[in-house]
């Protein structure tokens, strides 16, 4: 009985040994690093930087208004309305004109300004006249102009008025011009090209969009 005692004992040392070399194994990780245990703390998220604000565009066209006659036409860059070449008069002719150009007020101011309409100041440049007390058509005012012999004249509607559409002037460095009736206003739209050099920014193109632009504003 003492010998089959013994050998119970002897088993139940074994059993407890090898659970023991059990337990550590799941303590410890292999290569004696210690077991990996999870953790409550949340993982921090890199959050990119705001861009920074895009810049919004410059501006590429401004629309010019004139209030005292009713109309405006809308200016591509970098045209603006020249205090030069803008006015009013009691004399005859045009009882108001508004010029427009490329160049800016430092370039303008050099040139010349008494000199007739090939000078360099016109170069490039658009205008609106306006004449007061017109009883004729479109067509009656312009042809009894000296500088419509030779010109190609066609009857257009600009803004829902009667008008004309001028083009191939000869020798007057005008390539086209609107002529447009409003009650007893006749207004003038057209632009100059002299042979002198293009002004910067300035470009038929842009003289061109400024005369589709003309419109009457209450």
């Amino acid at each position: 009985m003492s010998r089959v005692r013994n050998v119970a004992v002897l088993a139940a040392v074994l059993l407890a040994a090898v659970l023991g070399i059990a337990l550590l194994s799941v303590v410890h990780s292999p290569a004696g690093q210690p077991a990996a245990v999870a953790s409550s703390t949340a993982t921090a998220t890199a959050t990119p930087a705001p861009s920074a604000a895009t810049p919004s565009p410059s501006p590429t066209t401004f629309v010019y208004v004139n209030r005292t006659y009713g109309f405006s036409v809308t200016l591509p860059a970098p045209y603006r309305k020249s205090a030069r070449l803008s006015g009013s008069s009691t004399t005859s002719g045009p009882v108001a004109f508004d010029g427009f150009t490329a160049r800016t007020v430092e370039d303008e101011t050099p040139l010349p300004g008494a000199c007739d309409a090939t000078c360099p100041l016109h170069n490039y440049v658009a205008s609106v006249e306006v004449s007061t007390g017109v009883s004729q058509t479109p067509r009656e005012w312009y042809t009894a102009r000296a500088s419509a012999a030779g010109q190609r004249i066609d009857d257009v509607t600009v803004d829902g008025r009667p008008a004309i559409r001028v083009t191939n002037g000869a020798e007057i460095y005008v390539p086209v011009q609107l002529i447009v009736k409003d009650g007893d206003r006749m207004f003038r739209i057209g632009y100059q090209i002299t042979r002198d050099p293009v002004p910067a920014g300035a470009s038929q193109d842009k003289l061109d969009q400024i005369l589709a632009s003309f419109k009457f504003v209450p």
